[in-house]
């Protein structure tokens, strides 16, 4: 093997400029992508050890390519579109393309546009150890290695949110059911009442696409294992002659907990200092114990690619259609439908549930595009991800298409449209 990557690359000089290029009359054949990659990891090694890497490695300034440790090793390279200067083709580059093509479909590839002028420079980057331990163990490596970054990240946000509520809770005692739930929201402001009930103060906005912004207040109210969320819309999307700032929660005040006939009663007050407080009610079954079943750290990480090759084939169907769509004959003369667009993704992989929202244009009238937002969902065990619900209008006549997922669990999606929020069960 040796022989062979001493003889890969031939070098070449432009006056007092050198550069190197593929020798492309070596025979390159593997029985396999791990063996190529294995190939390509000593190329890179012996690249390396002569300090040639010619923008191919990050590099420190004022430090050598042969210097860095495999272990800080990135391996960068560009795609230039149209034509390009045979000494910009970087060795390591067409090596790559040679015996390992689909290197960029691994999962260790990132992706980079370098440059929003339009000239189409793509950048990639890999660590240079998952592509010895891709040579090495295969996809299943990768997938263990994987495993073992998303277990190490839970534990690290776990002790994080762990340290942050128990600073809130500066010594009060809750349940553990509680406390599972309360640990997500560990860095917002937490009203414990007693060790079954918390409450949460939040808010949220839209935006239409023909402009305008809606405010809502919102409250969470947790009892043990379960959450009930209220809102209250206080500003109108469209015009300031319709907002209700009395619905606006500046605060919460007094709390009052009790037990009639089985249920769990939370009446909360509701603080606006300009319009005056009122109060709502939360109602719970008696408190459960029983803990959310959540995936394990492989079947997360197994859930997460497949929803992100989802939204991916989604998304491709939706574009395959463009070359089908009618051209516009707008004032100002001829103009194309919008491109689909992703306009949420919601992935829950303790939960296996994620849910996509996407925008599409589908008709037209005049100047006045017709648009539409698809909601789609996944579970874990699905094959495909299903459609379960769509919002459409006219941007200009009838405000556009809105859609947005505001909760995610494991049985239900609530989403809010046009004609309000519904829950979606799964």
């Amino acid at each position: 093997m040796k022989t062979l990557i001493d003889q890969l690359f031939i070098e070449k000089a432009e006056g007092n400029n050198r550069y190197y290029i593929l020798n492309e009359s070596l025979p390159l054949t593997f029985k396999d992508e791990q063996e190529a990659a294995g190939f390509l990891v000593e190329a890179i090694r012996a690249w390396k050890s002569k300090g040639l890497f010619l923008n191919e490695v990050r590099v420190p300034e004022g430090s050598n390519a042969a210097d860095i440790p495999e272990d800080k090793l990135v391996v960068t390279f560009r795609y230039f579109r149209g034509e390009a200067a045979e000494r910009y083709f970087k060795p390591v580059l067409a090596l790559q393309e040679k015996i390992l093509p689909n290197l960029t479909e691994l999962g260790f590839v990132e992706k980079d546009v370098v440059c929003g002028c339009g000239c189409g420079h793509i950048s990639y980057s890999y660590p240079f150890q998952m592509l010895e331990l891709f040579a090495k163990e295969g996809r299943e490596g990768l997938l263990r290695r994987e495993n073992e970054k998303r277990a190490e990240k839970e534990r690290e946000a776990l002790r994080s949110q762990n340290e942050s509520l128990d600073k809130k809770l500066a010594g009060k005692e809750i349940t553990p059911e509680l406390r599972e739930q309360l640990l997500p929201h560990s860095w917002e402001k937490i009203m414990v009442v007693n060790s079954t009930v918390a409450l949460l103060q939040g808010d949220r906005s839209e935006y239409g696409s023909s402009g305008g912004c809606g405010y809502w207040s919102q409250v969470y109210c947790f009892c043990g294992s379960q959450k009930q969320m209220q809102e209250w819309q206080w500003r109108d999307r469209y015009s300031a002659d319709n907002d209700r700032k009395w619905l606006c929660v500046q605060d919460i005040g007094k709390v009052e907990v009790s037990e009639k006939e089985g249920k769990t009663i939370v009446v909360v007050e509701l603080v606006n200092k300009n319009h005056g407080n009122r109060s709502t009610t939360f109602t719970f079954d008696k408190p459960t114990q029983k803990a959310a079943v959540t995936l394990s750290i492989e079947q997360q990480t197994l859930f997460v690619e497949k929803a992100k090759r989802e939204l991916e084939q989604i998304m491709n169907g939706l574009n395959d259609l463009m070359p089908h769509k009618p051209t516009m004959i707008v004032s100002r003369g001829p103009d194309s439908y919008y491109k689909p667009t992703v306009k949420q993704s919601e992935v829950r992989p303790k939960l296996g549930v994620a849910a996509f929202v996407v925008e599409e244009q589908i008709d037209h009238h005049g100047d006045d595009r017709q648009m539409r937002c698809n909601l789609y969902v996944l579970k874990w065990g699905q094959e495909k991800a299903e459609r379960k619900a769509e919002d459409h209008g006219y941007n200009t006549r009838e405000g556009g298409a809105f859609l947005q997922v505001l909760e995610v669990e494991t049985d239900r999606v609530v989403i809010n449209t046009k004609s309000g929020k519904s829950t979606i069960q799964l």
